[in-house]
């Protein structure tokens, strides 16, 4: 691979564009996603990330704790996509930087294990 496609402020979008349809069309995103949870996990993220939906929903539905304001909703009839929405900015800052550089370094060397050129 040559280095003329790279700037100040990293590859070009086209060589971007180049290994994401290499990683899905080889699979190999596929082993990346499954990589994700069970790592995730071995850190304590997805305890962190439990621990803050549920203190969520103690704040934002009706629950023995704030039982009289009625304008809140049941937490039953939360729906995921509202958790998600709420929730992702924070959680998602909370991905260590460790797992970060990990998938960076596979995809590094599945990129040096590729012909990908300009």
């Amino acid at each position: 691979m040559s280095l003329n496609h790279l700037t100040i402020s990293g590859p070009s979008q086209d060589i971007i564009e180049k290994v994401s349809r290499r990683l899905i069309t080889s699979k190999e995103s596929d082993r990346l996603l499954a990589y994700l949870p069970g790592r995730l996990s071995e850190l304590g993220w997805n305890d962190r990330v439990y621990d803050e939906c549920i203190a969520w929903l103690r704040q934002n539905t009706v629950t023995e704790q704030n039982v009289h304001c009625k304008d809140l909703p049941d937490p039953n009839k939360i729906k995921l996509e509202t958790l998600v929405t709420a929730l992702k900015p924070k959680v998602q800052s909370w991905i260590p930087t460790k797992v970060k550089m990990e998938l960076m370094n596979r995809i590094m060397e599945f990129i040096g294990e590729q012909e990908i050129d300009e």
